[in-house]
């Protein structure tokens, strides 16, 4: 018996930019951690590359490339890859969508493209979210 897809079944990565001055970082942290919420909310998987944050505090010593190696090693995983607001100035973003493009992950810019890529991916509780 194949297990029916569920929504929780499928990871999604939330690339949006991250590096800035302090101010601008943690306020791009926060963006972030919010949509990963909101796309959460929508019953989906997340991962959101700013929790990163936290292993480079416990580090200490942490460059540019420990975390974007680590994020991209991870998205390669994902199911989706969601492009958030300013992803287009984010040298990151850009080469996670590049990967992405490369390895055939599905790429969605709005809330409502991950709900039809997921159909796509064979989920087949969407119905009762939307009361079909």
């Amino acid at each position: 018996m194949v297990k029916k897809m569920e929504a929780k079944d499928i990871v999604v990565y939330v690339a949006g930019p991250l590096s800035d001055n302090e101010c601008g970082y943690l306020q791009n942290v926060s963006r972030n951690l919010q949509t990963a919420k909101s796309i959460k909310e929508l019953g989906y998987s997340v991962i959101a590359p700013s929790c990163d944050l936290l292993l480079g505090l416990q580090a200490g010593n942490y460059e540019y490339y420990d975390y974007a190696d680590n994020s991209l090693a991870i998205m390669k995983k994902c199911d989706i890859l969601f492009l958030d607001i300013g992803w287009e100035n984010s040298k990151g973003c850009l080469n996670e969508k590049k990967v992405a493009n490369e390895l055939g992950i599905p790429i969605a810019k709005a809330y409502y493209e991950i709900d039809i890529i997921a159909l796509d991916l064979g989920m087949d509780d969407i119905e009762r979210r939307f009361g079909e």
